[in-house]
């Protein structure tokens, strides 16, 4: 019996293994890449294997109606019938995930994402038409690692890891490889950018310096908005028209058509226009500057008085004629039109032209106040010639201020100034390297008519020269290295500055990279750091405040012996008689008394008008005043305090107190030098999960200041005005006048505090009166500049997520960490 059941046994063990088939294979992407990793399951079964290192599997199975299933992280699922096959070879296909795009935005040439050398943001032409935006920035929003901060309806400024700021240009925006900023003031203006949303093909955003590829206005990374090929629509032609409403009565109008006259010529037209009402914001500054101006000139306060300055900005402004209401008209009216056309020499070689016009009417905030944009123009025309691994174009951008001026001062802005661009770039093979070299031209053309460069008007030009060469070493399947330096020259920065860039790409797998990176790069001094000169408003004491470039520093007044600061006063009037030295030293006992001349003027002027106000009432109103105070104050001491430019704080704190001993000499503008050091990890974790991660520290030296006020006007000390006007000969309280001014003065009603003396009131008169600037110059005027800050350490984190439920459907999220949103300075 045992030898029965042991035959039987046998018998089914053989039946049962000549039944199981052995089955092996290799998996490569679709490209051909290895693929290990990649498992390998037997459906409805908890059997399968996994791929070696070189992609190879083996597994065995019961039959030959036995399905296998192949499924690797980031490619579509397979799944095949066994049949008849013993070897089943898989090419697995990208699944539908943003890691697969194509960028050319990191290394100016087209590479995958996942083996770019920088931390990008890729934003579709899919999410841009799922999204409601009035601006090409409202696009970009949620990028990790990105702020943006709103000025308006349709403005925005935007900054990359870095300090954000009004008027700021510090990310570099392209179009279609061409630089989009304002030409001459170099600040990112997305609503004058020709186009709409339905002619971009995507927005590339590379967080991080980019100087090495791009030299100057990248150091704080680039966004590159790429538009649609005329080609790449379904039949002859395409039109698309798009119409919005929302809040605040904006209305949104759209067209884009494309039309394919033959396989070689394609062109492409859009038109785009916004219209609404922008958030209403009421500014004390403005009020307050019409108000002073109505009180000088005599004229109604209710209006602004346009004024246009003369070249050099010390040599005043006249009015023009005309006048605005105070109250602020934010009424936005933006159109504009864009043309491409594109012309394949042949299937290597193309030409493509494109040209652009575009208006805006609305506020827009500077680092001087608000502007009102009224018909600011802005033109583009391109040229660009590719062939194969070759690049060449040529562009320009100009921009038309139009009528638009400042609000605060009613100043004209003019600006007729020209951005021209040279470009030319090839790419080479030599065995496993990979090279990317060329040269760019930037030519700036600032043309203010002295209105924004005033007296550099002549003298304003900025050459920029840079040459670039990239190496990306294929060291292996895994291992990718990167190397970059690049070389650039400036008109107003002494010598050559050098950027480089390294990277190291490890890849993990297909659809996962580590990167480490190493950059250095610089923010060239703009026009407006060098070459700015406008007035920006005047004080009531008749001192000027003027926003200037930093091209030469400042070196501050200093007494020849004792080394003691020393500060200019305005023109007086009738004053400048005994104050007609161009500097007096700080603390200087007689020009101290100025202000206490300047509050016995206007009491010599309110008494004078509430008795008639003629020449003998003038008269009898300075014999009554010098009878009440018949000497100089003695003992006064200065204070200084700087200008207070925060909207927030200025109204109940006009001036902040400064130590002498803090007001150093600035030098000349110089580019500021940064230095980051980036690791990130991109890819996907699960079979529905993409995750990237950048880790990055930045050293900034040299960092450059917004526009700030750098010089601090005096006053005099309170507290020896009290000592000084206590004093029994400061005085005359038995002149028999001198009740009629207590009463004025002191009076509760009249904003005095009743104690029967005038020694607080006339000391809170004295004590607020800006007499005097700490200046270089002869003439008082505050000034704003930029200046080199010193050294600044940030760091931070960008983490951004995308969960995966269909191929249609998706959920993303992103969170940024700074360590630094502001920083002292000296």
């Amino acid at each position: 019996m045992k030898k029965i059941i042991l035959f039987l046994s046998c018998i089914f063990i053989a039946l049962f293994s000549f039944a199981q088939i052995q089955i092996s294979g290799n998996i490569t992407s679709e490209e051909g890449g290895v693929l290990p990793a990649v498992n390998v399951m037997i459906k409805n079964h908890n059997t399968g294997t996994t791929t070696d290192m070189n992609g190879d599997y083996k597994i065995t199975v019961e039959n030959k109606t036995n399905t296998l299933v192949f499924s690797f992280i980031g490619f579509e699922t397979q799944e095949i019938i066994v049949s008849n096959n013993t070897i089943i070879n898989v090419k697995m296909a990208i699944s539908s995930i943003d890691l697969d795009k194509v960028v050319v935005t990191a290394s100016r040439k087209k590479e995958k994402l996942l083996e770019a050398p920088a931390s990008i943001a890729v934003i579709s032409a899919k999410e841009i038409e799922g999204n409601v935006s009035l601006q090409p920035i409202d696009n970009i929003e949620e990028v990790s690692g990105i702020d943006v901060s709103r000025t308006g309806l349709t403005s925005s400024n935007v900054a990359s890891r870095g300090f954000n700021n009004v008027f700021s240009g510090s990310l570099l925006t392209m179009v279609d490889n061409r630089v989009a900023s304002v030409p001459s003031l170099r600040v990112n203006s997305s609503q004058l950018i020709p186009g709409n949303s339905d002619d971009i093909a995507s927005i590339e955003v590379l967080k991080g310096p980019a100087s090495a590829i791009y030299g100057p206005f990248s150091s704080n990374g680039v966004m590159h908005i790429l538009t649609k090929s005329p080609f790449n629509i379904n039949g002859k032609s395409e039109t698309k028209v798009s119409f919005g409403i929302g809040e605040r009565d904006v209305t949104s109008t759209s067209v884009r058509h494309s039309t394919k006259l033959s396989d070689k010529l394609a062109f492409k037209i859009s038109v785009n226009r916004i219209q609404g009402n922008d958030w209403e914001y009421i500014d004390q500054a403005e009020i307050e500057a019409a108000a002073d101006f109505a009180g000088a000139t005599g004229r109604d306060s209710s209006y602004i008085y346009l004024h246009i300055q003369n070249p050099d900005s010390t040599g005043g402004r006249y009015w023009t004629g005309d006048s605005v209401s105070v109250v602020r008209d934010n009424s936005i009216n933006n159109w504009n039109i864009d043309g491409r056309v594109d012309y394949k020499i042949n299937n290597k070689s193309k030409i493509i032209l494109a040209a652009g016009h575009s208006v805006i009417n609305g506020i827009e905030l500077t680092g001087l106040g608000a502007g009102q944009g009224i018909n600011w123009s802005y033109d583009y025309y391109q040229a660009r010639y590719m062939n194969n691994n070759f690049f060449a174009q040529v562009y320009k951008n100009i921009s038309n201020a139009g009528d638009s001026y400042l609000r605060r001062t009613g100043d004209l802005l003019v600006d007729k100034s020209e951005f021209i661009s040279y470009q030319a770039q090839n790419t080479s093979n030599v065995g496993e390297l990979t090279l990317t070299y060329g040269i760019d031209a930037f030519l700036t053309r600032p043309n203010t008519e002295g209105t924004i460069n005033g007296q550099f008007e002549d003298d304003d030009n900025i050459d920029e020269i840079g040459y670039y060469v990239q190496g990306k070493w294929a060291l292996n399947d895994k291992v990718d290295i990167i190397g970059a330096i690049r070389s650039d020259e400036h008109t107003w920065v002494e010598g050559n500055q050098i950027s480089p860039r390294m990277a190291f790409i490890y890849k993990a797998s297909p659809q996962s990279t580590f990167r480490a990176t190493y950059n250095k790069a610089f923010e060239s001094p703009s026009a407006l750091n060098s070459s700015l000169d406008i007035m920006a408003g005047t004080l009531p004491t008749g001192i000027g405040v003027i926003g200037r470039g930093n091209r030469n520093g400042l070196t501050f007044s200093r007494d020849d012996v004792s080394g003691v600061l020393q500060y200019a006063m305005p023109s007086y009037g009738a004053l400048d008689l005994l104050f007609s030295e161009n500097f007096y030293n700080l603390n200087d006992p007689m020009a101290s008394n100025v202000p206490f001349y300047l509050v016995q003027n206007g009491l010599i002027e309110q008494i004078a008008i509430a008795n008639g106000g003629d020449s003998l009432a003038f008269a009898s109103a300075a014999a009554m005043v010098n009878e009440i105070f018949p000497n100089p104050l003695m003992g006064l001491s200065n204070t200084l305090m700087i200008l207070n430019l925060d909207e927030e704080t200025s109204a109940t704190q006009p001036f902040i107190l400064v130590d002498p001993e803090n007001i150093v000499d600035i030098k000349a503008i110089k580019n500021s030098v940064n230095e980051t050091k980036e690791i990130g990890y991109k890819g996907m974790i699960s079979d529905h999960l993409s995750v990237s991660v950048d880790v990055w520290k930045t050293e900034y030296k040299d960092f450059i200041s917004p526009l700030t006020v750098q010089t601090p006007n005096v006053f005099v000390d309170p507290t020896s005005a009290f000592m000084a006007l206590s004093d029994p000969n400061a005085i005359n309280t038995s002149s028999p006048y001198y009740s009629g001014l207590l009463f004025i003065l002191d009076d509760v009603a009249m904003g005095g505090n009743g104690d029967g003396s005038i020694v607080d009131e006339m000391t809170a008169l004295i004590a607020q009166i800006p007499y005097g600037t700490v200046t270089p110059h002869e003439d008082a005027n505050i000034l704003m500049t930029y200046a080199n800050f010193g050294d600044v350490e940030v760091s931070g984190v960008d983490i951004s997520g995308t969960f995966y439920i269909s191929n249609k459907t998706k959920i993303g999220g992103s969170a940024s960490f700074v360590d630094k949103d502001q920083f002292e300075t000296e």
